[in-house]
């Protein structure tokens, strides 16, 4: 390798085979240069005026003939002379020995990168393209830095335009990165990655220069990653169309199970109250008793009657829930009274079965806007499933007022609830069969209606409880149900 220095001012080096414009590390090899130049120049002076000074004054001091002292003089000027330009030789070629290793690892570091080195000018063109460019695009460095047009036209015509504006953005001094697609000698077409940085120049010109990366692998993986993803969008597009005609069906299934449970519901009331109607005359006392037997027999007629009018209730009060039709009622009314009405009418379910059942209520009145009758038909509720599994202790209904809210609290010390259960149970036809001690009763349609009518009075039906300590309802409603709102949720 040698080195030249073209009219430009750059070092260009320059070997077999390969032609290199000038590189990044130019500059740098000529303010080298330079500063070593001055150093040598100023030494020069220095040295000089001391060796002319100091030797006069010694030849002075000797006191030698005249003719003497001018061939002493001549002789140590020719001594200088040849002192000066050893020194001067020695120091020159230490620096070039050090410019050309500096040149040579410059040269392997970008003949090594798995990158294209560039280095372009707004007024000459490309001033060079590392080896690299032949792996890259197919075309030797001196191809493309010989035909100014070619790489240019090589470029895809939709990026020509955005590369062109980021080139220009970087001969005016800001960084440039651009991704645009360039085909290669062979035809094919590579997606390719250009960053670079903006020179100024001791001239006032800007070159720009940076590196080219192909990153064919990348874009390929993200067109790949993007076709997923639209795949993956239409197939759940597909299956959300899917799902809503299957939640249609259900909801038209539903809406037909609603009306047969309604319609039934109907046609089973009529005859069942006129059972219970009948066989409690049979039960009254009169003139001709029935015989110990048949009395047995009509108290289990009578009983049957009445659960099984329970449960057609029950399945009415679900199917209206579940088809909207609930229309809720506001009304004012003392929530105090609610709670002692509950608890009276439920005193004789709690000595039946040995409890003790007693309410813990404020001692005024608490005065509440909601639709009486469900309230009603909640802590009923409540109260008849906490009378049926408690087999021993107390059942409690404590009435609190907090912040706008009323709390209606049932707790019992019945057996409790696992906690996995604590959800389930608000389910319909869902009940607990943890505990063999405690017979199957009803039919798991209670806290379901009970949980959909307070959310229907813009309230809570909340749980917590403890296996072998008992549970705790809490029934938490607004203390004004807002009219509007019951319009909405009774529709």
């Amino acid at each position: 390798m040698r080195l030249s220095f073209g009219r430009d001012g750059h070092t260009r080096p320059r070997s077999a085979g390969m032609d290199y414009a000038a590189g990044p590390a130019d500059t740098r090899g000529i303010a080298s240069a330079r500063r070593s130049a001055f150093l040598l120049v100023v030494g020069y002076v220095v040295v000089a005026s001391l060796w002319i000074g100091l030797s006069d004054q010694a030849l002075s001091l000797l006191g030698l003939p005249l003719e003497t002292e001018r061939a002493i003089a001549a002789v140590k000027g020719q001594f200088f002379v040849l002192a000066t330009a050893t020194a001067a030789f020695i120091l020159l070629m230490r620096h070039l020995k050090r410019l050309h290793v500096s040149e040579e690892r410059y040269r392997r570091l970008v003949e090594g990168s798995p990158d294209m080195v560039y280095s372009i000018c707004k007024s000459r063109g490309v001033l060079y393209f590392s080896p690299r460019a032949e792996v890259l695009t197919g075309y030797t460095p001196g191809q493309l830095r010989d035909d100014p047009q070619l790489w240019f036209t090589l470029v895809h015509p939709e990026d020509r335009k955005p590369l062109s504006v980021a080139l220009e953005h970087g001969f005016q001094g800001s960084p440039v990165d651009v991704e645009f697609r360039f085909q290669r000698a062979d035809g094919e077409w590579r997606w390719l990655r250009v960053r670079s940085v903006s020179v100024l120049q001791s001239g006032g010109e800007i070159i720009i220069e940076g590196v080219a990366s192909d990153i064919t692998d990348r874009r390929n993986a993200e067109d790949e990653l993007q076709d997923h993803k639209r795949h993956l969008e239409d197939l759940v597009e597909e299956r959300t169309a899917q799902l809503q005609r299957v939640n249609e069906d259900l909801r038209q299934t539903t809406k037909a199970k609603s009306r047969f449970f309604a319609h039934m519901s109907h046609e089973l009331r009529t005859p069942l109250n006129s059972i219970i109607g009948f066989s409690g005359v049979l039960l009254m006392p009169g003139d001709d008793p029935l015989s110990p037997e048949r009395t047995r027999q009509a108290e289990v007629i009578n009983r049957s009657g009445k659960l099984l009018l329970h449960l057609v209730n029950s399945l009415l009060d679900l199917s209206k829930l579940e088809a909207h039709a609930n229309v809720v009622t506001p009304e004012e009314f003392d929530a105090v009274g609610v709670v002692e009405e509950c608890v009276a009418g439920s005193m004789h379910l709690a000595a039946e079965r040995g409890l003790t059942l007693r309410a813990t209520v404020p001692a005024g009145p608490v005065r509440m806007v909601s639709d009486r009758h469900m309230v009603v038909q909640v802590l009923l509720n409540l109260l008849s499933n906490a009378l049926k599994f408690t087999e021993s202790g107390t059942v409690e209904v404590i009435l609190t007022q907090h912040e706008g809210a009323v709390d209606f609290i049932v707790r019992d010390t019945g057996p409790g609830i696992a906690s996995e259960h604590l959800e389930g149970i608000f389910d319909e036809f869902w009940q607990v069969t943890d505990y063999p001690a405690v017979r199957r009763q009803g039919t798991g349609l209670g806290l379901a209606i009970s949980r959909q009518l307070a959310e229907l009075l813009g309230g809570t039906l909340t749980v917590e409880s403890e296996q072998g300590v008992g549970s705790t309802f809490t029934l938490a409603l607004p203390v004004s149900i807002c009219p509007t709102t019951a319009e909405v949720r009774g529709a």
